[in-house]
């Protein structure tokens, strides 16, 4: 009932306001990982920076090369990269969700 009328009300009027409270978030969420206190590199972390350092990692993480392939071309030191890679990963992913849900 209240989804019906908030759609009758919104229409298809631009959803600025979820742009913008996606950018915050974003910009949040950068500002965070900035200043974030570091945190010991563990588990598969440890053979993602060996393929991104141009080592041989064990398997099955020699085979996963693409994330590790674009880190290392990006101009930010590697830890920066793999955390602006998985922002990007989430934000992408939640503009998609979204997009679904609005065709269910």
């Amino acid at each position: 009932m209240i989804l019906s009328k908030l759609r009758k009300i919104l229409g298809n009027k631009p959803r600025l306001p979820g742009i913008i409270a996606l950018l915050i978030i974003f910009l949040g969420l950068g500002i965070w990982q900035l200043i974030a206190e570091k945190w010991e590199i563990t588990g598969d972390a440890i053979y993602y920076l060996q393929i991104t350092k141009g080592n041989i990692a064990p398997k099955p993480f020699c085979y996963r090369t693409l994330v590790p392939l674009i880190v290392r071309f990006l101009p930010f030191d590697y830890i920066l990269s793999y955390r602006i890679i998985a922002l990007l990963s989430l934000v992408f992913l939640g503009y998609f969700i979204y997009n679904y849900t609005k065709l269910i």
